[in-house]
């Protein structure tokens, strides 16, 4: 009997950090899904106006996703299931084409259904992955990376359909705001403002750390938030992945 129990305490033991590990998928938010927080909103606002123009002047539809981590699995087979449950491109077309970005882990890749996979085979997924995306990522130029990644794809994908992204008429964005050059110079007036505001916030900050202290243990409760748009559905038409593609790190 107590053998039993130990074996199933064991047994137990080993299920518990497979559990705590699931894989999570998240649901889509339009064309793109940013989970990871990498992307600028308005980066994150063009991809989803081009990709949308794209997807009504062809059928094909590109997505990107970007998540913290894909672990405990990898890459490969994380991109091919929630190409699945997304179900990228149209019914009976599976003319989709699915940029999996995992922030934590430094991998991407580029998962294809079969409608796409002559225009966008293995070896300019890799191509597109190794020669535009990682080297902006390299440098954390995270924007610029799934921007020219995007166009690339879809360059690539609109040869089927002889579309341009010109013919789109979306004009392009700009990776990096620039900041206007008074935005730096503050009045005097202004300055008063902030010391003043620095002083009230550690005034508030003083009173709230004697309060705690006197009313014995306190708790903290910290909500994440995370930028981009709100209120997004998905897409997408019931394509399938045809499992090409490529995979990369940076």
């Amino acid at each position: 009997m107590k053998r039993c129990i130990l074996v199933a305490l064991l047994f137990a033991g080993l299920l518990a950090p497979s559990a705590a590990r699931a894989v999570e998928y998240p649901a889509a938010d339009g064309y793109v899904t940013d989970t990871a927080n990498i992307l600028d909103p308005h980066i994150e606002d063009y991809l989803e106006t081009l990709l949308k123009a794209f997807d009504e002047k062809t059928t094909a539809q590109v997505a990107v996703a970007t998540v913290p981590s894909t672990k405990p699995e990898n890459i490969d087979m994380y991109a091919n299931k929630l190409f699945e449950k997304w179900a990228v491109g149209s019914a009976g077309k599976d003319n989709g084409a699915l940029l999996v970005i995992a922030k934590n882990d430094r991998r991407l890749r580029i998962e294809n259904g079969y409608g796409l996979e002559g225009a966008i085979t293995d070896i300019e997924a890799k191509h597109i992955i190794d020669d535009v995306i990682t080297p902006q990522f390299k440098m954390n130029n995270f924007n610029d990376g799934v921007v020219e990644g995007v166009h690339a794809i879809v360059d690539q994908a609109g040869e089927d359909y002889g579309v341009t992204r010109d013919s789109l008429g979306v004009a392009r964005v700009n990776t990096l705001q620039p900041i206007p050059e008074d935005a730096t110079k503050l009045s005097w007036k202004e300055y008063l403002a902030v010391g003043g505001l620095i002083f009230f916030l550690l005034f508030i900050i003083i009173i709230s750390l004697v309060t705690m202290k006197k009313g014995g243990k306190g708790k903290y409760k910290y909500r994440s938030s995370s930028s981009g748009r709100s209120g997004g559905s998905s897409p997408f038409r019931g394509g399938r992945s045809g499992g090409g593609g490529a995979s990369g790190s940076w």
